[in-house]
């Protein structure tokens, strides 16, 4: 599963939680238990949205430094896999 599709499935979670504590009393534990559930969502939607976009400004970093090399006409070292 791609980030993006994670993150639209968090959405469609959080959504579908959001619709069912409409059903419940605001002081009932069911609708504290699903209120804990959104909260839950948005804190793992923040950190997968963070994870990705750290994970693309790595990659751009890492094309500019690549760039940067080669119109220098310095070699980049192949990275090694271990």
């Amino acid at each position: 599963m791609s980030s993006d599709q994670t993150i639209q499935r968090v959405l469609e979670l959080s959504a579908d939680a959001q619709i069912a504590r409409r059903s419940f009393a605001k002081d009932s534990p069911a609708f504290h238990a699903l209120t804990g559930a959104i909260a839950a969502y948005g804190t793992v939607l923040t950190l997968l949205v963070a994870v990705r976009t750290a994970g693309k400004n790595s990659r751009q970093s890492i094309d500019q430094f690549e760039v940067a090399q080669s119109e220098s006409g310095q070699q980049t070292p192949s990275p090694s896999h271990s």
